[in-house]
């Protein structure tokens, strides 16, 4: 931002946002990401331009827009360490890259930052198929994984202990209800 005109560069900034916003709704990436750049240039730690821009990036999908994605979430991240989508964005962007290291990383940080993203996961989704058709065992077997990444997701911990209680293992079930 300008220090002579904090205001006026930061309106200008400001007023170019809906814009961007609109652009990326239609699917108009190039228009997108000209005007989040514009933002970026006139405040550089926008922090909705920089998500935004990483999210063009991502839904776009151009050789070389998964690394620019990146780029984004990462300097987001510096100035919001806590943002809570920008993990789950980065899981996404690292395994389209093909590196399931770095991906899995970014979604357990994501989900321990907000633990409803469990039900987006796909091994959850497979639980609770699986515990609905009354494959209990199957379905304990990818629950106690799930535990094992999300210690702390209580909407997980909750079915997984409903998954234990209709196996009739009631203790175990309880204590898990407990750690709920």
């Amino acid at each position: 931002r300008s220090t002579l005109f904090p205001y006026t560069t930061l309106f200008r900034s400001d007023s170019i946002l809906p814009a961007g916003e609109g652009y990326y709704r239609r699917g108009s990436w190039v228009e997108a990401l000209a005007a989040y750049g514009r933002v970026l240039v006139l405040d550089p730690e926008n922090q909705e331009a920089l998500y935004d821009r990483g999210s063009v990036y991502l839904d776009r999908g151009a050789p070389g827009d998964m690394d620019l994605a990146v780029v984004d979430f990462k300097d987001l991240g510096r100035l919001a360490p806590d943002f809570k989508q920008i993990h789950f964005k980065q899981y996404e962007a690292y395994r389209q890259l093909g590196r399931p290291e770095e991906a899995l990383v970014e979604l357990k940080q994501a989900v321990r930052l907000d633990p409803m993203l469990v039900y987006l996961l796909e091994d959850f989704k497979k639980d609770l198929q699986l515990t609905s058709d009354g494959h209990l065992s199957e379905a304990l077997i990818v629950y106690q994984n799930l535990f094992l990444d999300y210690p702390t997701c209580v909407p997980m911990i909750l079915d997984y202990a409903n998954c234990v209680a209709l196996s009739r293992d009631f203790d175990s079930a309880a204590a898990l209800y407990r750690q709920v």
